[in-house]
């Protein structure tokens, strides 16, 4: 039967109802969260909808010692003193904790990870759609575990539901390069990449060249991206692109629909790197967000590309955010109303500001979230059920707003979620690039 569908919008206000602690100074490494938690991605032991938060608040369950963090799709992965915690949805098995039923088990409160190694201190992490990836030991051996669809945990094995659900060793790439004295991570929607030796390796999905191989070929082990030699010091992952710092140079490959790669065009994919145009030399951070990049050149100002913005970088908002350090982007489903973005930057005081949209209260400026919901009726096995589809989102700030001071690293998720570090102890330089980055990206689909 067809679907009815009616004229009524509904506007529901979603009231926050969490309030955030005083910071205190002696809780060096202090871990922050707020925006979405749905399924507990927060670390706060609760989860649900009504328990998004819309002003950063402490993980009291941690507490402090904290030296990394990275986000995924309603997952979250913290290492504090040297040991991994993971919280947050666990399909796929992305939480690494062993295989648990139901497939949609929630876990809102820090659960330990563990490796099947005596070395087990944990340097930098990365957190993909529905899987994670450690780097691990003095050794600095590359850890993945979860949705293994594509290869993307680089086991040399792919299939829906194959795991593997607690960290395996990533196999050696196919040039024989054993995947140890990793430097840096990375990870994509369904796409892996890590820096062994100043060279570049990719592996998983690769339909739109996300590996930079020259092919568009999947692979389940660790291939070489194309022309990057050595050199290259920092990566960063979109939805289903990549980008890398060699030299000071910004590079891009994989989907460009949206201008994602900053190559002045919206060519349909490029399987090879290419420079990231108008920018120049000098690059510091990069974030790739769902189609859309944020970068921070040597002077400390903003450039933006990609979706919502022209295919070619250009500054944004140069008159009120200089000397940033870091940047970050989210984004969430809007239905009808398209992706919505929201923008992070951090300066060089400690300063976070944030701007773009605020579906679960990630703008953390205590504002109440405002969705506009179009309402309609589905037949479906037989029956009528209502059907809501986000059609917009009231609350959306064009001009950056501080959000704190103090903050040292921050990682955002593909889902509204957004996790921060306070006072953060100095980290080794071989993982300063991890923790600029942390920020992943995923294509969410409407209801048809």
């Amino acid at each position: 039967m067809s679907k009815s569908k009616s004229l009524l919008s509904l506007a529901i206000v979603v009231a926050m109802a969490c309030q955030p602690p005083i910071a205190s100074a002696a809780d060096a490494g202090s871990l922050w969260s707020w925006g979405r938690n749905d399924s507990g991605q927060l670390g706060i032991g609760t989860s649900g909808d009504d328990t998004n938060c819309n002003v950063p608040q402490e993980i009291k369950l941690l507490g402090s010692g904290v030296t990394a963090v990275a986000t995924g799709s309603s997952h979250s992965l913290v290492i504090q003193n040297g040991t991994l915690y993971a919280f947050g949805g666990y399909s796929g098995g992305k939480l690494g904790i062993g295989q648990i039923e139901p497939y949609t088990s929630y876990f809102p409160a820090p659960q330990v990870v563990t490796f099947a190694t005596n070395d087990s201190e944990v340097k930098a992490i990365a957190a993909g759609a529905n899987f994670s990836m450690a780097i691990v030991g003095e050794s600095r051996t590359l850890y993945a575990w979860g949705d293994n669809s594509f290869g993307q945990v680089g086991i040399g094995t792919s299939g829906y539901g194959t795991g593997p659900y607690v960290p395996m060793e990533v196999k050696p790439a196919a040039d024989g390069t054993a995947m140890t004295n990793v430097t840096a991570i990375a990870a994509g929607y369904n796409h892996s990449l890590a820096i062994v030796g100043g060279a570049l390796y990719a592996w998983g999905q690769n339909d739109v060249g996300q590996l930079g191989n020259k092919t568009t070929t999947n692979s389940a082990v660790p291939t070489a991206v194309t022309n990057m030699g050595s050199g290259v010091t920092m990566v960063a992952a979109g939805n289903y692109f990549s980008l890398a710092i060699k030299d000071d140079v910004l590079y891009a490959w994989g989907q460009n629909t949206y201008g994602q790669l900053g190559n002045g065009t919206t060519a349909s994919y490029s399987n090879t790197p290419v420079e990231v145009k108008n920018i120049g030399p000098g690059v510091q951070a990069v974030a790739a967000g769902n189609n859309a990049v944020l970068a921070v050149d040597a002077a400390g100002s903003v450039w933006a590309w990609g979706e919502q913005f022209d295919a070619t970088p250009a500054p944004i908002f140069t008159d009120t955010l200089t000397n940033i350090v870091d940047v970050a982007i989210t984004s969430t489903a809007a239905g009808d109303a398209g992706t919505i973005y929201t923008y992070y930057a951090l300066d060089k005081e400690g300063d976070l500001y944030a701007w773009g949209g605020n579906a679960y209260g990630e703008l953390g400026q205590g504002l109440a979230t405002d969705f506009i919901y179009d309402y309609y009726q589905e037949w479906y096995d037989g029956e009528w059920y209502d059907t809501y589809d986000i059609i917009g989102v009231n609350v959306v700030t064009t001009e950056p707003a501080r959000i704190g001071t103090g903050f040292t690293a921050i990682s955002v998720g593909m889902d509204g979620t957004v996790l921060a570090i306070k006072g953060m102890p100095v980290p080794e330089p071989a993982t300063l690039g991890v923790l600029a980055l942390g920020c992943v990206a995923m294509m969410f689909h409407r209801r048809k």
